[in-house]
């Protein structure tokens, strides 16, 4: 969590006009979708798994009059499917990203983060579990089914809108409840010409026609396959044209 915004800050987002992509709705959002950035995947040892764009640079400017800072300011929240309430929330040690990641096009989007760990994981017991890594030798085949986890904003956007406005011009909003999505892992083929650093470490994924999706809040989180009775990591929410657009398919970074 941050500090909490002013009320000059939030007097002065109120008088933006709807619309306006620099307008926060302010007025409008509970504390937690003030607070909530990304999601994560937990792999174990105290390591979180997200995305790189989350985390892309330790200096976030300031807020309040204050300055930020990614290892002081941000918490990890494990252990519930609630961003409010219940697991544990951890203090961040440090940050490792993805030494090709590049912010414009996003190529290698992926981070860790390791968290500040006072016995708290012990304590959850089986709240947290650690999501096993799946095979590269058990590519995922075109068509097939995976699943996408987050508390990212519900209602579907147009690309080059405001982003905090749905299709309908309404607030986007961000559950308390983690929710999640089934969608089709899809052939790059379909992906290459929407994403200019498309390469092998990317996963293109669509909602086929469903009008499911990930949005902005879902990223860093998990992509998942079943193998068995087991949920394994394949891939990490990274970029899209708009949310849930006419089947506008995603990247996802190849975990």
């Amino acid at each position: 969590p941050f500090a909490q915004y002013s009320k000059a800050e939030i007097l002065a987002d109120a008088k933006r006009e709807r619309g306006d992509p620099a307008k926060l709705y302010l007025s409008e959002r509970k504390s937690h979708e003030l607070a909530h950035k990304c999601g994560g995947a937990y792999i174990g040892d105290g390591w979180v798994l997200t995305a790189a764009h989350c985390v892309p640079k330790f200096d976030l400017g300031p807020i309040d009059g204050r300055a930020r800072n990614l290892i002081t300011d941000r918490r990890i929240r494990m252990g519930t499917q609630n961003l409010t309430a219940g697991g544990a929330v951890f203090q961040i040690e440090r940050v490792v990203v993805h030494s090709g990641y590049e912010p414009e096009n996003k190529p290698h989007d992926i981070a860790m983060i390791k968290i500040v760990d006072n016995g708290q994981t012990a304590r959850l017991g089986a709240r947290l579990k650690t999501i096993r890594l799946h095979s590269p030798a058990k590519p995922l085949f075109n068509n097939e089914d995976v699943w996408v986890y987050g508390w990212g904003w519900l209602s579907p956007r147009a690309p080059g809108t405001a982003a905090r406005q749905s299709v309908g011009g309404t607030t986007q909003r961000n559950p308390t409840e983690l929710q999640q999505a089934k969608l089709k892992h899809v052939s790059g083929s379909r992906c290459q010409s929407l994403y200019k650093a498309w390469g092998p470490g990317m996963l293109c994924i669509s909602g086929a026609g469903t009008g499911r999706d990930s949005c902005q809040g879902d990223s860093g989180g998990p992509l998942v396959r079943i193998e068995g009775n087991e949920k394994v990591l394949v891939g990490i929410v990274s970029q899209g044209y708009g949310c849930a657009y006419k089947d506008m398919p995603a990247a996802y970074t190849r975990v």
